[in-house]
């Protein structure tokens, strides 16, 4: 995207907004429950659905229209399942109170995870030595996709 700034960034607001999603977003879920909120300043107090992200300082309000695309996205309807969940934020301009208006929605399937890298067999025998050396740990390898062949290696060290 662009390196301009929303208008809406310098009005600060307590809550995640579209001008805060840029382009798709892959975002795990932190929490998700219902307390009292006051929108805006002119609002009285209602009771909202938040969820936490763990890549945002602020919550996010989740409208129904979002609650339903998190149910298809995560392939459950409890909350309590939803939970350290992966799901992709995007800003989409409907709309509403019979304006249109930029607003935060939730992709109805989950981010695709990024691919880990492979570790050839050179570099494997590299860092298997360093970790039997002690200057590398076991979950050193987890940032990797291993072949069989590696995992047994790491899973006789393990069990040494």
């Amino acid at each position: 995207m662009s390196n301009k700034t929303h208008w809406r960034k310098l009005a600060p607001s307590n809550y995640l907004g579209a001008w805060d999603i840029e382009k798709d977003t892959p975002v795990t879920i932190a929490s998700i429950k219902q307390e009292m909120v006051k929108p805006n300043a002119n609002a009285p107090e209602e009771e909202c659905v938040i969820m936490k992200l763990r890549e945002f300082n602020k919550p996010m309000i989740v409208n129904k229209t979002n609650l339903k695309a998190i149910e298809k996205a995560t392939g459950t309807a409890f909350i309590e399942e939803w939970v350290g969940k992966r799901i992709a934020l995007f800003s989409k301009s409907i709309n509403a109170f019979g304006q249109q208006m930029d607003a935060i929605r939730v992709r109805q399937s989950a981010p695709k995870p990024k691919a880990k890298p492979k570790l050839t067999d050179a570099a494997f025998d590299n860092a298997y030595k360093m970790l039997i050396e002690g200057k590398a740990k076991l979950s050193d390898f987890n940032r990797y996709e291993l072949t069989e062949s590696q995992k047994q290696t790491l899973k006789e060290y393990e069990n040494k």
